[in-house]
């Protein structure tokens, strides 16, 4: 290679690392498992982003790891995006800076909840009697659709979404209802689904409003802490809206998920204050 090509080639790659280093950093810290949701869409939202950032990204796990992270980012000024479900909010105050507020909030996902049974469950979900495993706060969305109703449940109290799908599937209980409808979507062979906390139907199963009940959806909140709130919204809006994208092709992916990014600002940080969290 002639001293003009050497010269050139080293003109390029200064000029390519000096572009790089240009790119500011963006660390993404999942609070939730390597295999979960959370990873999955955070993953694809990197993909989207690397182009524009220098990307980071940072396995926590849990509300304590993902705060402890967290804040010592944002105390070093560092750009952080990350997310957390909007169940944990006011349950645990050293896990605050990863709720959302008017601040640090961009957008949230709404997932839809379902109410399902093992396939050789025979009785009607509104029969009177009948045991529904639950979870959480979920004794009130019984409550209601057994008021609603005229009926009486039977009510078992579960951990979370698992165990309760666990319970319906070994016949501790002829129902379950989660807050969440990932499980049920993974054991369609042997679990059938009555009604989805959703306003319309999903897959065939009517929503929850046919029975007199309006749905509870529960939301996952995008958060931010950096000077380019506004900058990133916008990038992130243009990654979901390519339909090619690795971003926009995890939500199409989803049952039941849904997430509020191309509505105003007001909109979206309504639709949170719904759920009755701290403003």
């Amino acid at each position: 290679m002639s001293l003009k090509n050497i010269l050139l080639a080293s003109a390029v790659s200064i000029a390519v690392a000096s572009t790089a280093l240009a790119k500011e950093t963006l660390y993404i810290v999942n609070t939730g498992s390597k295999g979960g949701s959370y990873n999955g869409q955070l993953t694809a939202l990197s993909a989207g982003l690397s182009s524009k950032y220098n990307i980071e990204y940072v396995q926590a796990k849990g509300c304590k790891k993902s705060s402890s992270v967290i804040k010592k980012l944002v105390d070093k000024s560092m750009n952080v995006i990350s997310l957390y479900a909007s169940s944990a909010m006011g349950k645990n105050l050293d896990c605050e800076i990863i709720f959302p507020n008017k601040n640090n909030f961009m957008f949230a996902n709404t997932k839809a909840g379902i109410i399902f049974s093992h396939k050789d469950v025979t009785e009607s979900f509104l029969t009177a009697g009948v045991t529904v495993g639950i979870m959480g706060t979920l004794d009130k969305v019984a409550d209601s659709i057994a008021k609603a109703n005229g009926v009486s449940f039977k009510l078992v109290r579960y951990k979370n979404a698992k165990a309760v799908t666990l319970g319906v599937l070994n016949k501790e209980v002829q129902f379950g209802i989660t807050n969440s409808a990932k499980r049920f979507w993974k054991n369609t062979k042997k679990l059938k689904g009555h009604y989805v906390q959703f306003n319309s139907t999903i897959d065939g199963i009517p929503s929850i409003k046919t029975i007199g009940v309006d749905p509870i959806s529960t939301y996952d909140n995008y958060i931010y802490y950096g000077a380019n709130r506004e900058k990133l919204l916008s990038e992130i809006r243009d990654i979901f809206k390519d339909s090619n994208s690795d971003y926009a092709k995890w939500y199409d992916g989803q049952k039941g998920m849904a997430n509020n990014i191309l509505s105003d600002e007001e909109t979206r940080w309504s639709q949170v204050l719904k759920l009755g969290l701290p403003q």
